[in-house]
């Protein structure tokens, strides 16, 4: 967050999770590129030539001789350091990917990992509360920098909008303006909004990779799309937090009567009190921005196929995405050699759990939704691992590997709006337990963003709290003590949620019509000109993160339309 001595309190209450106020679930400062510690340098020489290494198939006898960075070496070299946390689960996990992955056509891939990268990749997840695997995290949120141009004109403050880029369109604003007495104190200042809303997005073409396993343009869109994607959305969160709040002070008003005792006017009739009509005239501004946002999101998806080839996705680009949980390709998970585990925690499709004197973490086919207790200190009996490069024990994991669904801006969005995806009745009730495990592999700031969101909207001492939904719902249609205007101001507050959820729904509608293209459709073809076709099945027909797409994205559309309101 910009060092402006604001207290917002919105902004407060986001940056408290790492929620940057310019960059949403992105890091507030552009990713290291290279560690700077020495003993690091020969995994970053790798890095660097990965490309190269790969096409030679030579990448795993290069990884297999790199010198082995002991746990406690780990630790006492990146502690508190959050961008070399950063930027060694990047490079660490992407070393991973291509060892396991990067043998070459009709190659099996390794069900091991060395204690190369093994052992300082499981200790560097352990420090960041995370899953020792290539994420979304690690390969979108942390795999980017800007052009040497575009970094010298954002340091200088020169950097000049695009046509028709402003985050704001032209009434953005008003959500603030139409603030009353009351409800201004929960908006963002002014101050901090116009920061926001003045910076340009990140775009794809002042950015560049900073890990790579093909060093091609169609990679390189590939996951800057996809930060675009996150970049554009996080924009969403104060609008809907401030709509949240909003909601939730004129549900408390509403249940003791003092939004309509208040104000008696000359006709005798009932009415809300004018900052109830100026609230619900916010909420319908900030909505409508959240749902050109939404929408923005959506094109940039859409013109994934423009930039994006979907053969050499599938084939050159997928398999290192791919995970050790649910694949057919590595049906008894991968070892992690040389890893002494933390308190025998073992992680299951992205879920830890305590157990004891198991050395083996997880079995296939057990599943679980929740990840586990991960504030417990770390052990100095543990810190020494078994670090010898011919030892051939550690634990056994099997993970998921990097996907959407381990985004937490989608998520995010629904739980604002209420799209209940866990709800009696809903058919996205499994896809929900899968959404809940991928939290695992998520920041450990934004996944309890989530959970202290979703407590936040369903109870506070057992009394229930109104989500944006819930109040649009219970007080938008209240005919008997509203006139004509005050009813007009009631359903356009609902058109304008409903404007929201359908927007989600085309955005999910879109994501699955990508999904076939890259995924579907491809299955079974082989990619001209390319010899690492037999890379293809790595997930095995289903998504990196260990799902069959179709009926892990129907359900969560499915639901996403049934949650919009009727209008009166």
């Amino acid at each position: 967050m910009p060092d402006s001595g604001c207290s917002c309190c919105i902004f407060e209450y986001l940056g408290a999770f790492g929620i940057d106020t310019l960059h949403g679930f992105l890091p507030s400062h552009e990713p290291l590129s290279r560690l700077p510690q020495e003993e690091f340098q020969s995994h970053e020489n790798v890095a660097a030539n990965l490309a190269e290494l790969l096409n030679s198939t030579i990448a795993r006898a290069k990884i297999e001789v790199l010198p082995v960075v002991s746990a406690q070496d780990t630790r006492s070299l990146l502690n508190e350091d959050p961008p070399s946390q950063r930027r060694a689960l990047l490079l660490l996990s992407g070393l991973a990917s291509a060892y396991v992955w990067g043998g070459g056509a009709d190659v099996s891939p390794r069900n091991y990992l060395p204690p190369a990268i093994a052992v300082p990749l499981y200790e560097v997840s352990c420090m960041l509360e995370t899953c020792p695997i290539l994420s979304h995290q690690s390969n979108c949120l942390y795999n980017w920098k800007y052009s040497a141009l575009e970094k010298e004109a954002r340091e200088s403050s020169c950097r000049s909008q695009y046509p028709g880029e402003s985050l704001c369109g032209d009434e953005s604003n008003e959500w603030i303006l139409h603030a009353g007495e009351d409800t201004d104190r929960l908006a963002p200042c002014p101050a901090c909004y116009s920061t926001m809303s003045t910076t340009p997005f990140l775009r794809t073409k002042e950015l560049s990779l900073t890990f790579s396993f093909t060093e091609d343009e169609n990679e390189r869109m590939f996951y800057l799309l996809t930060l675009e994607i996150e970049n554009i959305g996080a924009r969403t969160l104060p609008l809907l937090e401030y709509t949240r709040r909003i909601a939730q002070k004129l549900t408390s008003s509403s249940e003791s009567g003092a939004q309509r005792d208040e104000c008696q006017h000359e006709e005798g009739q009932g009415r809300a009190c004018s900052h109830v009509i100026a609230s619900d005239k916010a909420m319908v501004a900030a909505l409508k921005e959240v749902k050109r946002l939404i929408q923005l999101c959506q094109q940039v998806l859409l013109s994934m196929p423009r930039f994006v080839d979907p053969g050499f996705f599938y084939h050159r680009v997928r398999p290192y995405l791919s995970g050790w949980r649910n694949n057919p390709a590595l049906p008894e998970g991968v070892m992690y050699r040389g890893v002494v585990p933390l308190k025998d925690r073992f992680l299951v499709g992205g879920a830890g759990t305590e157990t004891s004197g198991s050395q083996t973490h997880g079995k296939r086919g057990e599943e679980t939704s929740g990840y586990g207790a991960w504030d417990d200190p770390f052990p100095d009996e543990l810190a020494e691992a078994k670090n010898n490069a011919g030892d051939s024990s550690g634990p056994t994991l099997f993970l998921s590997g990097a996907s959407a669904a381990q985004s937490s801006l989608i998520p995010a969005i629904d739980v604002y709006l209420g799209v209940d995806h866990n709800a009696a009745g809903s058919p996205s009730q499994a896809s929900y337990e899968y959404l809940k495990a991928m939290r695992a592999y998520m920041p450990k700031g934004h996944r309890r963003f989530l959970d202290t969101l979703e407590k936040d909207l369903t109870s506070c001492e057992g009394t229930p709290i109104a989500s944006i939904r819930e109040y649009i719902q219970r007080y938008g249609s209240d005919r008997e003590t509203m006139n004509g205007p005050e009813r007009e101001d009631r359903k356009e507050v609902r058109e304008a949620y409903n404007g929201c959820v359908g927007a989600l729904l085309a955005f999910r509608k879109s994501h699955l019509g990508i999904v076939h293209l890259y995924i579907s459709s491809q299955q079974g073809q082989g990619e001209k000109g390319v010899g690492t076709a037999g890379l293809g099945g790595a997930a095995g027909g289903k998504g990196t993160g260990g799902q069959p797409p179709r009926e892990f994205l129907m359900p969560l559309q499915q639901w996403t339309a049934a949650s919009r309101l009727a209008t009166h």
